[in-house]
């Protein structure tokens, strides 16, 4: 994979994969920010506002006709933490010139100009109060809708356990966004827009400079900018289990139990990919540990996984239960951990382990969407985005690294949704 970075400006660059494997072309925007409650509420919030309209396409339908005239091009607002900090930005998918014998690359560069630098004002030059309003009742919607998916509740809840007092542990509540007013909201974007460093990612098959060369005199210098704004890594520190239980009419009760990673997080050094390959054999498969023996052998669960919270260096196991196998459930997590930690793992449970793992990374090239997903949180950190030297460093972790990386994972929250029964509802 063809990967090369370009400085545009004091204040963005670009990361370009040529190929021309694929018809469709992908083009991200991204910047990095603090995450929490002073700022975090107002940057979900505006880069949906600055999507409602733009200088030439000032309402929300004229922006979609000229998408539409870019070949049905597609632009999505994005926002997500990113370890201690947040990560916002705009993603374009877009037909490749070749195809069309068209300038599309242009046209997608100018909209997202437009979307970033010149959105629709009112008379007084601040944002419109109306599509301001839009947004914040759709943002208010998809924090409420959370409740809806009781494992993403759920996960949630733990989260704010184990990361409190983090900026991780932080989530945005419905009176923060509705107490947001234009002017703030307006006055906000100015900022982070005359700030923030700004990271490019392509994949299409344009030469890179000639990329770079659209994105530079799209993008002037922010001026405000001091330069390159890596994420936060802070990996979340072992401490004394803290457990806590809510009661919900749901039909089936969630299990979620948070544990630390001995503060191992996104890295390249040989000990992170023993955690990596350590928390795949515990619960990253069909195969698994807690797979195999919580669902299959013991049914004690309707599914149980691990996933493995590289930024902050944290596992996760979640798992849907019966309420009244809680404590079955809960105990037999904790000794199929007992069993990693003192390396008792068979051939079947590695070589699963293993080819789960290098399947899921030979496949990163099959779509400009994979390979921007890989290597672009990758490129922010400074890490080397090489599928194939990822496949290769798995391949190198031994037994022993991956029992010494099992022995740092401690256990440090639990949260639990009791199943009262029937359907999920609201209290309002």
């Amino acid at each position: 994979m063809d990967l090369q970075e370009i400085k545009i400006s004091h204040s963005a660059r670009l990361w370009a994969v040529r190929t021309r494997k694929f018809k469709k072309n992908v083009l991200s925007m991204t910047a990095i920010l603090p995450l929490g409650p002073e700022t975090t509420p107002l940057d979900l919030l505006f880069p949906r506002v600055l999507m409602r309209g733009i200088d030439g396409y000032p309402e929300n339908a004229d922006l979609k006709k000229r998408l539409e005239t870019l070949y049905d091009t597609r632009i999505r607002e994005g926002c997500s933490y990113f370890g201690d900090s947040l990560k916002i930005g705009f993603t374009a998918d877009f037909l490749d010139d070749r195809v069309v014998e068209s300038p599309i690359l242009r046209g997608v560069v100018d909209l997202l100009a437009g979307i970033w630098q010149r959105p629709a004002l009112d008379s007084n030059r601040i944002l419109r109060e109306n599509e301001v309003n839009l947004a914040k009742r759709a943002l208010c919607d998809s924090i409420r809708a959370e409740i809806n998916n009781t494992a993403v509740y759920a996960a949630n809840r733990c989260r704010e356990i184990i990361c409190a007092g983090e900026p991780y542990g932080y989530s945005v509540a419905e009176d923060e966004v509705e107490a947001i007013t234009a002017a703030a909201l307006t006055e906000r974007y100015r900022q982070v827009r005359n700030s923030a460093f700004l990271t490019f990612f392509y994949v299409g098959s344009k030469p890179a400079g000639e990329v770079a060369e659209l994105l530079a005199s799209a993008f002037p210098p922010a001026p405000d900018c001091p330069g390159v704004q890596p994420p936060v890594l802070a990996p979340t520190p072992a401490a004394a289990p803290v457990y806590k239980e809510v009661s919900m009419p749901v039909s089936q009760a969630k299990l979620v139990m948070g544990f630390t990673a001995g503060g191992m997080v996104f890295s390249d050094i040989p000990d992170y990919y023993a955690m990596c390959l350590a928390t795949e054999i515990f619960g990253g498969t069909t195969s698994s540990k807690l797979f195999v023996n919580l669902r299959e052998r013991l049914s004690l669960c309707y599914y149980c996984g691990a996933y493995y919270e590289n930024l902050k260096g944290i596992i996760y196991v979640s798992s849907g239960i019966d309420t009244q196998s809680k404590e079955a459930a809960r105990a037999e997590v904790l000794a199929q951990l007992d069993e990693l930690r003192a390396g008792r793992i068979t051939p079947a449970e590695l070589d699963a382990a293993l080819l789960s793992m290098t399947n899921t990374f030979r496949q990163i090239e099959d779509s400009p969407y994979s390979i921007l997903s890989f290597c672009s949180g990758r490129a922010l950190l400074g890490l080397d985005c090489s599928p194939e030297n990822f496949i290769k460093k798995i391949k190198r972790v031994t037994l022993e690294d991956i029992k010494k990386a099992a022995g740092k994972i401690t256990l440090k929250s639990e949260f639990f949704l009791a199943a009262q029964g029937g359907e999920a509802v609201r209290d309002d």
